[in-house]
């Protein structure tokens, strides 16, 4: 239960800087805290993401590990722009040559909202609805993140583009409805957490 207000205080501290990029909203040293933080690299932290700071140096060191391990997974697909992979090295169960697996992308994505240079999670969201592996693999929670992203850059035409594809790979799993409401993704993300009257 202790833990519980540090989350709510990292989440507001977070939510006040995350518009650093703009001027004259910079509440925190940017500068100081990429380089403290990220030494040479600092400059692409101090332009990207939001800088939080608060008294227990655990949860400040757990935050600017995340955007580390975050920025290590943006992968540069050339022409087709970026994406965040799952896994730093190539694992056989991937989408060749890229790497991609959507069952993580939802979670790159609400991550990845905060970043102030939206490219890397529009190409992200264009690269998987655009041929690029959203395959009905794994169940589907993009479109949610997509609709989370929409609700921090206000981008309307952007998630729109895409209205059509996310209808499309919603009604792919049609076949999977256990009741009017209830969806079984069944062998595609491996029965985790699926009751065993259902498998």
């Amino acid at each position: 239960m202790k833990l519980l207000p540090r989350i709510a205080a990292l989440f507001l501290t977070a939510a006040i800087t995350a518009d650093a990029g703009v001027p004259g909203t910079a509440i925190l040293p940017a500068h100081s805290l990429a380089t403290a933080h990220y030494g040479n690299d600092g400059p692409w932290y101090e332009a990207n993401i939001p800088f939080f700071e608060c008294s227990d140096p655990e949860i400040t060191a757990v935050y600017y590990y995340r955007w580390q391990v975050f920025k290590a997974h943006i992968r540069d697909l050339g022409d087709r722009g970026a994406l965040v992979t799952e896994f730093l090295y190539d694992v056989p169960w991937a989408i060749y040559p890229t790497q991609s697996l959507n069952d993580a992308t939802a979670f790159h994505i609400h991550e990845g909202r905060w970043l102030a240079d939206p490219g890397p999670i529009d190409d992200y969201i264009d690269f998987m609805y655009t041929g690029g592996g959203n395959d009905r693999h794994f169940s589907e929670s993009i479109a949610d993140a997509v609709y989370a992203n929409y609700l921090v850059r206000g981008d309307r035409q952007f998630v729109i583009k895409h209205l059509d594809t996310m209808q499309h790979i919603f009604h792919r799993w049609d076949d999977h409805y256990i009741h009017r409401c209830v969806r079984w993704p069944g062998r595609f993300s491996g029965r985790q957490g699926v009751p065993p009257h259902v498998q």
